[in-house]
């Protein structure tokens, strides 16, 4: 099951930032709900589902708010996560208020499954806060190799201040995903990311206080690669 939930994650992570929105009201970051459903089609077609336990629609200092909670369910797990959801009525569309609520309801419900983690890690960028390259982005694994090479940070950084056209582009996410990938940090505990992300650049770092240059990032990239890869060791192996 494990496995078919990084999937889901992996085909969110391929989708961004073109799945990703932010909630005006609150400047909450998160995947949109229909790029969750999408995936989990493509993934657990046949072996998921959800369940509308109620909805209302109650009023705000916005405005109505159409509000929905659901459970969800993955095939052979008893665990039936609730989540709740909401959705402003705009133009006075109550359906697609009560729809938007709906779907809301279900990512959060998902979210107990980790699915989606990347949101609610505080690794999603805002759309349109990458650099934008002049030529086709390298692989991510590719542009931190770029990043972590003597002197391209260096390198990069001018380019960042316009001295040249920016061809590699780096971010928190970017650094996270190759951390986890070599065993650094776990997708559900990223303490250890940001305890290195302090320690690099002498400044604490949270996932709601982020202010990494590119040369911090660029040495954190050098330290990542030149961690040895953990081997996961499977469960129930002989001593």
């Amino acid at each position: 099951m494990n496995e078919l939930v990084e999937r889901v994650n992996k085909l969110l992570l391929a989708g961004e930032p073109g799945n990703i929105s932010v909630d005006t009201y609150n400047d909450y970051i998160g995947y949109k709900p229909q790029a969750i459903v999408d995936a989990m089609n493509e993934v657990f077609w046949g072996k998921w589902g959800f369940e509308e336990i109620g909805s209302e629609l109650a009023a705000s200092d916005k405005g109505q708010l159409a509000i929905c909670q659901v459970s969800v369910r993955l095939a052979d797990i008893d665990f039936h996560p609730v989540g709740w959801g909401q959705n402003r009525v705009t133009k006075g569309d109550i359906g697609d208020a009560k729809k938007g609520a709906q779907t809301d309801a279900i990512k959060k419900a998902l979210s107990y499954f980790s699915i989606g983690n990347r949101a609610y890690n505080g690794l999603l960028e805002k759309p349109g806060n990458r650099t934008i390259t002049t030529q086709k982005p390298p692989k991510q694994d590719q542009a931190l190799h770029n990043l972590a090479a003597p002197g391209s940070y260096e390198q990069h950084e001018a380019q960042a201040n316009g001295h040249q056209d920016t061809t590699v582009a780096v971010t928190r996410g970017d650094l996270y995903t190759r951390g986890e990938e070599k065993g650094l940090w776990s997708r559900t505990s990223p303490d250890k990311f940001y305890a290195w992300a302090s320690s690099i650049s002498a400044r604490p770092q949270s996932k709601n206080a982020w202010d990494m240059t590119v040369s911090e990032m660029g040495e954190m990239a050098k330290r990542i690669y030149a961690e040895p890869e953990v081997k996961k060791v499977s469960a129930g192996a002989g001593k």
